[in-house]
């Protein structure tokens, strides 16, 4: 696997996917690779990185994002961080305060854009045409 020399890519915007093994993320570093855009992807599972990006031109990093040292560290070199990070609905409540926290404190060290990608489970079943921050939650 090819890695990126961020020395030479200084003048192309390097990017950070964290939660790139995850649908989302994952989705967003193969448009960006398309576009070819360099791209840096955070995972705690190097091995399932390395198969999903086989033969990608991209650099894998370990972090564990609970982690904010491990955090500002994954994010050092990027112009932009896409926040992709999936965990499981049992550990919404303890995690992501965390997570969040250490994401934001990475961006504002490392003075890179932040793009919060997110879905909208907790919402439920639709309840009209659209959703807005006041709509009823109905996570199940």
């Amino acid at each position: 696997m090819k890695k990126v020399n961020e020395k030479s890519e200084e003048k192309k915007e390097i990017s950070v996917v964290l939660g790139s093994t995850g649908a989302l993320g994952s989705a967003i570093v193969y448009e960006l690779v398309k576009k070819g855009k360099p791209v840096i992807a955070v995972t705690r599972d190097v091995a399932k990185a390395e198969r999903i990006f086989k033969n990608m031109d991209i650099n894998i990093r370990k972090a564990n994002i609970l982690n904010e040292e491990e955090t500002i560290k994954a994010t050092e070199g990027a112009q932009i961080v896409y926040n992709c990070i999936g965990i499981p609905y049992t550990r919404w409540l303890k995690d992501f305060p965390v997570i969040q926290k250490n994401v934001i404190a990475a961006a504002e060290k490392n003075r890179v854009k932040l793009v919060y990608a997110d879905n909208l489970y907790m919402y439920g079943k639709m309840q009209g045409n659209s959703i807005s921050e006041s709509h009823t939650l109905g996570a199940t």
